[in-house]
């Protein structure tokens, strides 16, 4: 008796179901939906997983070129793409048999006619994501505290700074998945007494890359948010502290919800009153809390990614590695960093710098060549000499905590070599002289530096940025 006691009587199938992604769920049913749609209109009735696979192949192609978005406008190369991979996970769960995705020879059609649809909606221009979100910038964040949207102003703002912090320094994905599935005894506070300092640990559940089915696929060490008591209004342990006062004193348990619904008597209750109810807070709340926060401030191309974006740029920009910004992201795979880094205004202002003064350079010479006679090239090695530009030619920001760009270290380097130009060396040293002050120029090769004594065989842009 005792013995059975320790056995729950399951459906392991419904288990199966109950533990699988959601949003993979839904977006498969929906795949699911449309394809026995695009069947019904061929007079098929049988059941996806009942087609033989040569039927079945003739079927997914033909859908394949022709399927088309409820306006009639083009799918985008990769929705395509993840509605074959629905299908193939359909038909696996289903027993099915043969892959739709690896190189089975029965449904062969089916993958050349999706390569020859994405390359024609290249062709269109599609794939491009047009529309993709920006990473916020530090100007933005200003924005958003000086509007109280962050902040500890009222229980929105609370809630949203809370979560804001969190996708930020714990590298959580923006959605209301990881968010929502936190607890109050995920993040712990404690004490550094190294720095001095207190901060919040936080220890994950399940994310989107570690489900739990690998017992060794864990976070290396549990990221970390310090307190900033150089900026109390902005300090994560402050708002950490206000939030835990006004929570419900019995719904701090480890197990409790760590967002909690806000009061809806009021949006701007007094400091003497609880500001959460006894209840976690809504899913499409979280789904579109930076861009409600947004559109209040009137700042464009914000979703929940951008904050994850910028926590990736700004780590990129400060020359971290990519190994350890695994740690901070809980990436698997170092190449994912990849899709969230873009080129920040400081970049962008250098390789045009960089652009322009070769073309210029190069119109300048070619006036030259005309008269001039043409040396040849040489493969001996000569010496190297080194100057430092005038910091009046980097661009650096107004302000560290308002500049968009925010660019405090900007780092140039450039090999310019004298043969290459088919010019004699007069007459390179006297164009490089005018575009260069302040540099003494010698029958030699040119190594440009600022701030770094970094060598390099081809041009590197590259810039530090808090």
């Amino acid at each position: 008796m005792a013995a059975s006691s320790r056995f729950r009587p399951l459906n392991v199938d419904d288990f199966i179901e109950a533990n699988e992604n959601k949003n993979t769920l839904k977006k498969t049913a929906g795949h699911l939906k449309l394809l026995t749609e695009f069947l019904q209109s061929k007079g098929e009735n049988r059941l996806m997983h009942s087609i033989p696979p040569n039927e079945l192949d003739t079927y997914l192609s033909n859908f394949t070129v022709s399927v088309r978005t409820k306006n009639g406008s083009e799918y985008e190369p990769v929705s395509l793409r993840a509605m074959i991979s629905s299908f193939d996970r359909h038909l696996r769960k289903r027993g099915y048999g043969v892959s739709i995705v690896c190189n089975t020879p029965e449904f062969s059609k089916t993958r050349d006619a999706l390569k020859a649809k994405q390359r024609d909606l290249k062709a269109q221009g599609k794939g491009s994501k047009p529309m993709k979100s920006d990473p916020i910038t530090d100007q933005e964040i200003d924005v958003l505290y000086a509007s109280n949207q962050l902040g500890s102003a009222n229980p929105n703002s609370v809630i949203n700074t809370l979560w804001f912090l969190n996708t930020l320094h714990f590298g959580m994905r923006g959605g209301s998945t990881e968010h929502r599935a936190m607890r109050w005894g995920d993040v712990v506070l404690q004490r550094d007494n190294d720095l001095n300092l207190d901060y919040l640990e936080y220890h994950e559940r399940t994310t989107k890359t570690r489900t739990g089915d690998d017992v060794r696929n864990t976070r290396p060490c549990p990221p970390r948010m310090y307190a900033t008591p150089e900026r109390p209004e902005r300090c994560p342990v402050q708002i950490y502290m206000l939030y835990k006062v006004k929570r419900p004193e019995d719904f701090r348990n480890p197990d409790d919800p760590f967002y909690l619904a806000a009061v809806t008597h009021d949006k701007n209750p007094s400091i003497r009153e609880k500001w959460f109810l006894r209840a976690p807070i809504g899913k499409n709340k979280l789904d579109n809390i930076m861009k409600k926060m947004a559109k209040v401030c009137n700042l464009p191309r914000l979703t929940n990614t951008s904050v994850r974006k910028a926590l990736v740029q700004k780590m990129t920009d400060c020359n971290v590695p990519d190994n350890l910004q695994v740690y901070v992201t809980g990436h698997k795979n170092t190449h994912s960093l990849n899709n969230y880094r873009t080129l920040n205004n400081g970049h962008k202002f250098l390789i045009l710098k960089m652009l322009s003064s070769t073309s210029m350079s190069s119109g300048a010479l070619c006036q030259s060549t005309e008269t001039q006679p043409t040396r040849a090239r040489s493969t001996s090695s000569r010496p190297t000499s080194t100057f430092t530009l005038p910091t009046s030619t980097v661009p650096m920001c107004v302000s560290g905590e308002t500049s968009a760009s925010n660019v405090h270290e900007t780092r140039v380097l450039a090999r310019v070599e004298n043969e290459s130009l088919s010019m004699p060396i007069s007459t390179n040293k006297n164009h490089l002289e005018s575009l260069f002050t302040h540099s003494s120029l010698n029958n030699c090769s040119i190594n440009i530096n600022i701030n770094a004594p970094l060598k390099r065989k081809r041009a590197v842009v590259d810039s530090d940025s808090d």
